[in-house]
């Protein structure tokens, strides 16, 4: 019997023996399309993510985030928690509410979202990048939202940016 034709739930139960090695897990991810998407589902359920501020970029480091996830929607489909956090306490990031939403849009499965050390307050006027998104129809149904040494929201045209 070759590891593609196992059922999805004895792929499923081997997954969850390795919850604890990510290296397995990873490995595991390149033996079949069916291992990957078990693998997929422990692998990128919690993403821990510390942005950084990029130098000779038409985009800052938040927008190339979302393009990654938009190209990316298995890995979406994966997520259930968001965590963006900056051990810079001088310049921390800075994030625009609109690509923001977009980003958590993006994830249909996340039920848990952190910020540390984030600054919304110096993102005055969004990005064209921004602006050209389209408004979001779907609510987001968060379970747990986590809030810490975040600069204060702004907004420009009536919407939280």
């Amino acid at each position: 019997m070759s590891a593609n034709t196992l059922p999805f739930e004895l792929i499923e139960l081997v997954m969850g023996q390795l919850l604890t090695d990510k290296h397995a897990l990873a490995q595991a991810s390149l033996v079949c399309y069916q291992w990957s998407l078990a693998s997929s589902h422990h692998l990128f359920s919690t993403l821990r993510l510390e942005p950084k501020t990029l130098q000779h970029s038409p985009h800052d480091w938040y927008e190339l985030f979302l393009l990654g996830l938009q190209r990316f929607p298995r890995l979406c489909a994966n997520v259930r928690q968001l965590v963006f956090f900056s051990t810079r306490k001088d310049t921390p990031p800075i994030c625009s509410g609109l690509v923001l939403q977009h980003i958590l849009a993006c994830l249909p499965t996340l039920k848990a979202f952190s910020l540390n050390n984030i600054d919304y307050n110096q993102s005055s006027m969004p990005s064209q990048f921004a602006l050209d998104l389209p408004s979001i129809a779907r609510p987001l149904k968060l379970e747990r939202v986590e809030v810490q040494n975040v600069l204060s929201f702004s907004t420009y045209q009536g919407r939280i940016v």
